[in-house]
């Protein structure tokens, strides 16, 4: 038998990383020398899993400049305006400064440090002045969204003057007063607004929520929807905890979490991280990897189990190394496991779910991201490994090296079921079971269910 040969018959017992990613001897990547005949980049696109139709806030890849990409750029520079409003029952007793230095120094920031420098927030702020709205802060009385908060745009950009001709913006954010008490949520339109001075094709209302409850934060996660990342909570007509999914790992389901970063997914799909970042698993079998923490730049960041078209296996390491995006490092850190479905809205199907790899504690800190604050897999407290039976994965931890997790991945090939889970291994949804499919993933629309279903099906309208 030719050497070549022999090399071909053993790589067919075995997958290998290779470019970062594991896949299947006989996929023709390799040539009959053993040399690989695909870059790295296009062997990792076979994990990155697209949006479906009409999916501009779902977690699937959307090509730029294709209809259902974001308007606003997640790479590079996102131009804001902010402009400052008051009410004739509400006049302002703070200043534009000191909102300003509530919201943006901070939001700006976080920005940079979670894109790794490769995302610049620039704020055209109007400090001159209040606008007085034309009606008292009672008739704009919105909860989230619809058409008192579409009153509420119309009449700030009526008395700002403002002018988008001359100059464009990926965003407004509009500010109230914080004596406006009426004005309580901070709800983002993210479809086009067309008025006298041009087009907006985004705007973020803040609202009390800003001040009581989540800070400057709270810009971040908003302007997430403008760049295309869709909210990771349950929908209030589930009745389950705000961080039920994903618990405080991420800022698009929890503003004030333990971790509040965006996973490793959510910056490969903002073009934050590199194809070469993500070790992609494309075949049954078991590999080797090295995974630096998300939250300083560099290193290979995730690895990718792809289980279908729409579903992905996901592991990366969270760490206290980034002050900006840790709020609590009392909670256990290290390796996190989370599932990503494509299909998934916040109204009934968690398009990210964090497992659990200790259902048997009730988490660390409860209002920051409930029993999940401890779904870690932490090697500083003697844990070393997670198998999660539904979708046929061990994962082990070899090692630590200066915060770098080696990790051997190994996976029978399943795609998984909606059956119970495992005690201990992996927390099972509490209708029945993830992922599900395309039938359940609306349920019965309340009103709050019916605007996310017309987002996620006919185009972008507004999310809070």
């Amino acid at each position: 038998m030719a050497p070549s040969s022999v090399l071909l018959a053993i790589l067919s017992l075995v997958s290998y990383v290779h470019g970062h990613v594991v896949y299947p001897p006989d996929s023709q990547v390799l040539d009959s020398d053993g040399h690989v005949r695909l870059h790295a980049s296009q062997l990792t696109n076979v994990c990155k899993l697209p949006a479906p139709l009409g999916g501009y806030l779902s977690e699937g890849h959307v090509p730029k400049g294709s209809r259902n990409s974001p308007s606003a750029p997640s790479v590079g520079t996102l131009k804001a305006k902010l402009i400052f409003v008051d009410f004739p029952d509400t006049p302002a007793n703070d200043t534009t400064q000191t909102l300003y230095n509530d919201l943006v120094p901070g939001s700006q920031a976080w920005f940079k440090t979670s894109s790794y420098g490769r995302l610049k927030l620039s704020v055209d702020s109007d400090m001159t002045k209040f606008y007085r709205m034309p009606k008292a802060s009672t008739a704009y009385t919105f909860n989230r969204f619809g058409a008192k908060q579409e009153l509420y745009i119309k009449d700030a950009l009526a008395v700002s003057a403002l002018d988008f001709r001359a100059k464009k913006y990926d965003v407004l954010y509009i500010m109230p007063t914080r004596a406006a008490v009426e004005i309580t949520f901070s709800p983002t339109k993210i479809s086009p607004t067309t008025f006298a001075g041009g087009i907006i094709p985004n705007i973020v209302t803040f609202g009390q929520d800003l001040h009581l409850k989540y800070g400057f934060k709270l810009l971040n996660h908003e302007t997430g929807h403008v760049i295309g990342l869709p909210d990771l909570y349950p929908s209030d007509s589930t009745g389950l905890p705000r961080g039920e999914w994903v618990g405080g790992f991420d800022i698009m389901g929890l503003i004030n979490g333990t971790h509040p970063d965006y996973f490793a997914w959510h910056k490969w799909k903002l073009g934050w991280l590199n194809d070469e970042q993500i070790d992609c698993v494309a075949a049954a079998g078991s590999s080797k990897h090295s995974l630096a923490p998300v939250e300083i730049p560099g290193g290979v960041k995730a690895i990718v189990v792809k289980l279908s078209a729409t579903s992905a296996f996901v592991v990366e390491v969270r760490s206290e190394l980034a002050p900006q995006v840790v709020n609590n490092t009392a909670c256990p850190l290290g390796m996190v496991v989370y599932t990503v479905n494509t299909l998934g809205t916040n109204s009934r199907v968690p398009p990210i779910l964090v497992l659990n790899t200790h259902t048997n504690l009730p988490g660390c800190a409860i209002d920051r991201g409930g029993r999940l604050t401890t779904a870690t897999v932490d090697f500083s407290r003697g844990e070393k490994s997670f198998k999660s039976v539904p979708y046929g994965i061990n994962i082990a931890i070899d090692g630590v090296r200066n915060g770098t997790y080696d990790i051997t991945v190994s996976w029978n090939g399943m795609v998984g079921s909606s059956s119970a889970a495992v005690p201990g291994s992996l927390s099972p949804s509490p209708w029945g079971g993830f992922p599900k499919g395309i039938g359940s993933a609306f349920g019965e629309d309340s009103e709050e269910d019916g605007n996310r279903k017309q987002t996620e099906l006919n185009g972008p309208l507004t999310e809070d």
